[in-house]
Order: structure tokens, then C-alpha cells, then sequence
């Protein structure tokens, strides 16, 4: 009878141990700061983006492209032309765009893209890096690759980044 006494305080001690756990668990995460970094948004960002930077989604943000360079020496007379196009998502380590100009990205063609971005103004080096056409749409899509970008270029695009990640959170 002794026994079966003890088993149970026992088992009742085990599972206070237990809640005990579990309650300090979600205090701990209650007490967590809401805010983000991007490291965090990598993390928790959905399985389809497989990319080694996280991207944003924007909202067709104006930009100008300015071509700079080329391994295609055919291109040369291209050199400095500028045209207009649109931001379709980025990330620190480079954006998609769309644009009604349709270049060969066979190879290297080195770029200057300037757009603003939450009132922040950016101009930028990068290489066009993939072009996707689509027969349902006139515009061309580039892969852009940033090269050279500054250490202060970097955290100010990554902090804007997160800020719009964020508020795309809060609002779904």
C-alpha cells in the first residue's frame, strides 16, 4: 500500500516537473522582443524561396537603368543608353525588374540601377545575371546580380528590407 503511495507522488511530482517546464516555456516566449532581423526573416520565410538572400516583393517600384558594360564588344554602341523600368522584388544581394527593353544577357551586360525605395534613395552596380520572356506580356523580367555594394549600402537596404517585411506581417 506504501508503495502505491509513493508511485503516485511520485507520477504528481513528474507532471508538476513537467507543467512547470511548459509554463516557463511560454513566459519565455511571451517576453520575446516583436521585432525582426532579416536572419530571423531567412529563418521563417516560406519553402519556395530558395534564394541565399531573402526577397522582398514590391509594388513596381519606378527605377532607371543606365548600361555600363559589356562582354559582348557588339554591344558597345549600347554603352551609357538609359531606359526605364520596374522594381518587381529585391534583396540585399540583388532584384528582379521588368522593362520594355529587350537586351541579349548572354552574356555579362554590367548595369547602374537607380530607384527609391521607402524615400531612400539608391543607385547601385549589378550585372544582368537571367532574362525570363513571357508571350503574354510585352515587358522582359532581368535577374540582377548587385556587385560592389558598401557596407552602409547593405545595412541601410537590409533595415528597410525587414521594416517592409514587417509591416507586410502586421498587416496580414
Amino acid at each position: 500500500m506504501i508503495y502505491i503511495l509513493l508511485m503516485q507522488l511520485l507520477i504528481i511530482v513528474l507532471m508538476l516537473v513537467l507543467l512547470l517546464k511548459q509554463y516557463k516555456n511560454l513566459v519565455r516566449l511571451k517576453n520575446q522582443p516583436t521585432s525582426l532581423n532579416v536572419e530571423k526573416l531567412d529563418a521563417s520565410a516560406n519553402s519556395d524561396n530558395k534564394r541565399e538572400n531573402f526577397r522582398v516583393n514590391v509594388k513596381n517600384i519606378a527605377c532607371r537603368i543606365t548600361l555600363k558594360d559589356f562582354e559582348n564588344s557588339q554591344l558597345e554602341k549600347l554603352r551609357y543608353r538609359k531606359f526605364d523600368g520596374k522594381v518587381e522584388n529585391i534583396s540585399i544581394g540583388g532584384l528582379k525588374l521588368l522593362s520594355d527593353c529587350n537586351l541579349p544577357v548572354r552574356q555579362s551586360i554590367m548595369i547602374d540601377i537607380e530607384f527609391d525605395i521607402e524615400d531612400h534613395p539608391f543607385c547601385l552596380n549589378g550585372f544582368l545575371i537571367r532574362k525570363e520572356e513571357k508571350y503574354h506580356r510585352k515587358e522582359v523580367s532581368y535577374g540582377v546580380k548587385f556587385t560592389n555594394l558598401s557596407e552602409e549600402e547593405k545595412q541601410q537596404l537590409r533595415l528597410i528590407l525587414n521594416q517592409m517585411e514587417l509591416q507586410k506581417r502586421k498587416i496580414s
